[in-house]
This record gives C-alpha cells, sequence and structure tokens, in this order.
C-alpha cells in the first residue's frame, strides 16, 4: 500500500508542485526629465513551461526643482505597449519629491512575457525619475508566498 501511495505521489503529486526562483532586481535612474523604464525578460522557454515572471516589490520617485507628474505603471510585456496591469499617478510640487514604496506584492506577467516597470513618459523639465522593483520567477500556479520584510 505505502509502495502504491509513493508511486503515485511521484507520477501525479510531485509534478504539479510549484516553485519560486532566485529574486531578481532592476532599477533605472535616467538623464533629467527623461522617462524612467526597466524591464526583466521572461526566462527562455517561459510560455511552454508556464513560467511567469513576478513583481514583490516597488519603489519610485519624481523629484525636481519645478513641479512634476507621472504616472507609474506595471505592464505585462514590453515598455510602452504591455497591458498595464498596476498604475499609480505620482505628483511632486517644486522643489519637492513624490515617492512610493511597496512590498507584499504579487503582480505576474503572462507566461513567456517581460515584466516593465516605467514612468508613462518623462515627468517634465528640471525633473528626475526613479524606478527600481524586486520578484522572483514563479511557476503558473504558485500559490506560495514569503514577505521579504
Amino acid at each position: 500500500m505505502l509502495r502504491a501511495w509513493l508511486i503515485a505521489f511521484w507520477l501525479v503529486l510531485l509534478p504539479s508542485l510549484a516553485w519560486a526562483s532566485a529574486p531578481w532586481q532592476i532599477t533605472n535612474r535616467p538623464a533629467g526629465a527623461a522617462q524612467a523604464t526597466a524591464s526583466v525578460a521572461a526566462p527562455t522557454n517561459a510560455a511552454t513551461t508556464g513560467t511567469q515572471t513576478r513583481l514583490r516589490c516597488i519603489s519610485a520617485s519624481l523629484s525636481g526643482t519645478s513641479a512634476g507628474a507621472g504616472e507609474l505603471v506595471v505592464r505585462d510585456g514590453a515598455s510602452g505597449s504591455g497591458t498595464v496591469i498596476w498604475s499609480k499617478d505620482l505628483n511632486s510640487a517644486a522643489n519637492g519629491l513624490a515617492s512610493i514604496d511597496l512590498c507584499g506584492l504579487d503582480l505576474r506577467a503572462t507566461p513567456g512575457n517581460a515584466l516593465t516597470v516605467e514612468f508613462t513618459a518623462g515627468g517634465g523639465a528640471s525633473t528626475q525619475e526613479n524606478v527600481n522593483a524586486q520578484g522572483d520567477f514563479v511557476q503558473q500556479g504558485f500559490t506560495g508566498f514569503a514577505n521579504t520584510q
């Protein structure tokens, strides 16, 4: 009986157990008034293996000597064209700073797609945008989550 159970486990249950890989990090701080954008590519064969790029933490800022406004987005896909799966407006006063720091997220790109964190445009004259993100690669259906903070 035990042998039959072990065979069933190895043949049926074990392949369905999902996993998470080591973390990745991306960052971008372009020249003043330029759009900040950073992407992480999907792993090779991600579409056929069901591997998703997962965003766990995001940090972004908008600052400058003049007032600035920007929409920060997370895209399921390439910069400028991927589907927006999360967004936040940031507005900074002249000589001010607007920022956001979030962890505990579970935003996932479609298997085989890149994941992009970016402002939709440059913040305006005399402004500076900055984006940072970290996450991991998970098998589609992975429900486990370990908060890093």
